[in-house]
């Protein structure tokens, strides 16, 4: 088949040319483009990939992150990438804090290494920003703006992705993508009618909406136009409501998988606690078709103690079979499903078979406690459309990335399936680790924590305890300025004394309001007194779009997204402080500036079409800023 000739003409012989030279091979999707498995490939790669879009719904690939992350974990795959932040066209308000929550979104699904998209080779020292793709992707190259201090968000990646790629996934569901071809993994769309207590009443509805489609909706995003109705990421944030799931296709279950203590476990890697059988689904029409090899495969898997769900019974099957194979065939279904009876407190029927036991219908209960099996990350009792997670285990405790995708503060109450001893918060922006409480309820943990917009963390667990210092907050010092701020490459332009820190975007000079590139913006401080064991740390109101910050002429870091808080106590010092913050904006002030007015001094060059830039965007630094004192406790 077209199928087999693509995985063994070609992926297996890259991967044999892959061995022979002694290099990594990756690559990404191949279905529904390709005529195969959208899974399959990803065997006889090192790194699983896919990729993910910025605003540009029309191009955006979520299937293909699935793929990626569900084709490496059912081969046991320890790394998962992505191409990253792709996008039709750059509007050129492109910074760290606008992309952190399409990041964190990712990492949460499972990516857990980035390739960014994209970096021009520009040939021009003088011509800024140069050369770019057309302006497709966003602007990762040397004439970025904020590309000195970007290096603190690329920073964020590299801590996340070394823990996200340590220890093994935690993932209880596993859900066959069929045997159509072409064929890849199953969206959580397309789970309402298999699974609709688990993904729940509110996102069943709006599915059935959605896919009515009533007027045709239309939407246009960088000039291209799609339907307003298609399926959008941001909208199935913890789909199955404290269960994390995966794909597998065929070969997988035909040649990867065991059962140990009632879990299904593909490639020696990841433990699934119930495998589910879709009915028909967009890729896969003929759902209740299943081949001889499959339902024998599933029987066995069962007979050794697995729990395996059917939405339908199946009704015929696929290839050309023998009479004595239809007999066989017939024969399987019967001792498949057959003597079917109701199953406890759920609108199942059910049959033990083995050490094991089939399930089939709709799983209507809200989750899988009637299974024994409790939901691994509850977030706000399953009411969660913000709070996406990503579970691994690793040998003595437990990891779990936590982040908020909503643009407000967000509280989250998590039930977490663990019973380790002691727990820690740590902050992949600020790299810090603290201990954190947390009470147990019904033989869960329960821990309380509040999100700011887009933040992000990691908790961890074990029974190992660590001796890390607590802090309380004590005290805020307001600096009470006045604060001077110089325009960086305006060499004409005088220091302007500010009271407080006002964007620059707010000046009634036009040079200053839409100028692109940096700023600074100083003050002192005089401090009459520091504990031995206090902290101190810069806590600013607003800062568009990032900024590096200096002490008494040292660098101190980069403050680039929310909590906008960055710890100065190895630099500040009783008596006077010099306090600078040199902030960075994009260069889609000044392009619009001047295509808005075509007889102003033209200082972009560039290749890149002006055709989707915004109006005036904020630059600079805005509002309070403050000391925050905290004392050890």
């Amino acid at each position: 088949t077209t199928s087999g000739l693509l995985q063994e003409n070609s992926y297996a012989t890259l991967r044999r040319k892959s061995d022979e030279y002694g290099v990594e091979f990756t690559a990404e999707a191949t279905a529904p483009v390709m005529t195969g498995d959208g899974l399959a490939h990803f065997a006889a790669t090192d790194r699983p990939m896919g990729e993910f879009w910025l605003r540009s719904p029309s191009h955006d690939k979520p299937a293909d992150i699935l793929d990626a992350v569900s084709g490496s974990h059912i081969y046991g795959k320890q790394v998962t990438m992505s191409e990253a932040f792709t996008q039709i066209r750059a509007q050129w308000d492109e910074h760290p804090r606008l992309l952190k929550s399409l990041q964190d979104r990712n990492y949460a699904l499972g990516i857990n290494n980035l390739v960014y998209h994209v970096y021009v080779h520009n040939p021009w020292m003088d011509r800024k920003p140069g050369m770019t793709m057309d302006g497709i992707g966003t602007y990762f190259q040397r004439d970025q703006i904020w590309w000195k201090p970007g290096k603190e968000w690329v920073n964020y990646a590299i801590r996340a992705q070394q823990l996200l790629q340590y220890g093994v996934p935690v993932r209880d569901v596993g859900v066959f993508i069929g045997e159509e071809i072409p064929r890849r993994s199953v969206l959580p769309s397309s789970l309402v009618d298999a699974l609709p207590g688990i993904i729940g009443t509110a996102r069943v509805q709006r599915t059935d909406s959605l896919l009515a489609n009533a007027g045709l909706p239309l939407q246009k995003i960088a000039g291209v136009t799609t339907g307003a109705n298609m399926y959008r990421p941001e909208d199935w944030v913890d789909p199955l409501r404290g269960y994390a799931y995966d794909s597998f296709n065929p070969d997988a279950l035909w040649n990867q998988t065991k059962v140990k203590d009632g879990q299904v476990i593909f490639a020696d890697h990841i433990a699934y606690s119930i495998l589910v059988m879709p009915g028909k689904t967009a890729l896969n029409p003929n759902g209740s078709q299943y081949s001889w090899r499959t339902l024998d495969r599933i029987k066995t898997l069962i007979n050794e103690g697995a729990t395996v769900l059917f939405q339908d019974i199946p009704q015929t099957w696929r290839g050309k079979l023998s009479a004595a194979k239809t007999k066989a065939y017939q024969d399987l279904l019967g001792q498949l499903f057959s003597a079917l009876k109701p199953f406890p407190n759920t609108t199942l029927q059910s049959k033990q078979i083995g050490k094991g036991r089939l399930l089939l219908g709709a799983y209507e209960a809200q989750d899988f406690s009637a299974l024994n099996i409790a939901p691994d990350v509850l977030v706000n009792q399953g009411s969660n459309p913000h709070i996406s997670w990503n579970h691994r285990r690793f040998e003595g405790g437990q990891l779990y990335f936590v982040a908020n995708q909503d643009s407000m503060t967000q509280h989250a109450s998590l039930s977490l399936r663990n019973k380790d001893t002691y727990a820690y918060r740590y902050d992949p922006v600020l790299d810090k680790l603290e201990p954190l409480s947390f009470k147990v309820r019904n033989d869960r943990s329960v821990i309380d924590l509040v999100f700011d917009a887009y933040q992000s963390s990691f908790i961890l667990t074990s029974h190992t305890k660590l001796d890390l210092p607590q802090y309380h907050r004590s005290a805020a010092t307001p600096l009470p300025g006045p604060w001077s701020f110089t325009p960086e490459g305006l060499n004409d332009k005088q220091p302007m004394r500010q009271e407080e820190p006002q964007f620059w975007t707010t000046s009634t000079d036009k040079d200053i309001k839409y100028h692109a590139g940096s700023g600074s913006y100083e003050t002192g401080l005089n401090i009459k007194h520091i504990g031995k064991k206090q902290r101190a740390y810069l806590q600013f109101s607003a800062i568009e779009s990032m900024a590096e910050i200096f002490v008494n002429g040292q660098y101190a870091g980069v403050v680039w997204t929310r909590p906008y808080q960055i710890d100065v106590t190895d630099f500040i010092r009783k008596g006077d402080n010099k306090i600078s913050v040199k902030v960075y904006n994009t260069w889609g002030n000044r392009f619009w500036y001047e295509k808005e007015n075509p007889t102003v001094e033209k200082k972009i060059k560039t290749t890149a079409s002006d055709k989707f830039l915004k109006d005036l965007q904020p630059s600079g630094l805005m509002g309070i800023v403050e000391v925050v004192w905290l004392d050890a406790t």
